[in-house]
């Protein structure tokens, strides 16, 4: 009885996970994220980032089921609000995390990463 009164307790928190998050420097539409999606990447670099003109921007996205990720990467494309990309969400994920390389240059929120729940599709 006790679980299942701590399970509830905890679905709140759960869902204030799936719900719309941006950072300063990247957006990701639509949200919250679903299982099976393609989701939209517009990537702004960030203030005092430096680009090289020489070198793609890419986007990683790290997909996790039960704590595991399996990555995938693309390359960025300029657009009018910024770099953007795609990506589907596998159907078995539990969260999703991005990172953006661009040659020896990555960012990573400073470490904190760029994390989004995942909701059942």
């Amino acid at each position: 009885m006790k679980y299942l009164v701590a399970a509830l307790l905890l679905l709140p928190a759960l869902q204030g996970l799936a719900q719309k998050k941006n950072y300063e420097t990247l957006q990701v539409s639509p949200q919250p994220i679903q299982q099976g999606q393609t989701i939209e990447l517009v990537y702004n670099l960030p203030k005092g980032g430096k680009t090289k003109s020489s070198a793609d921007i890419y986007a990683i996205m790290l997909a996790y089921k039960a704590g595991k990720p399996v990555g995938s990467d693309k390359p960025m494309k300029p657009g009018k609000k910024g770099y953007q990309a795609s990506f589907t969400v596998p159907d078995d994920a539990d969260a999703v995390a991005f990172k953006f390389v661009q040659g020896e240059t990555e960012d990573t929120n400073d470490g904190n990463g760029y994390f989004y729940a995942v909701l059942d599709g």
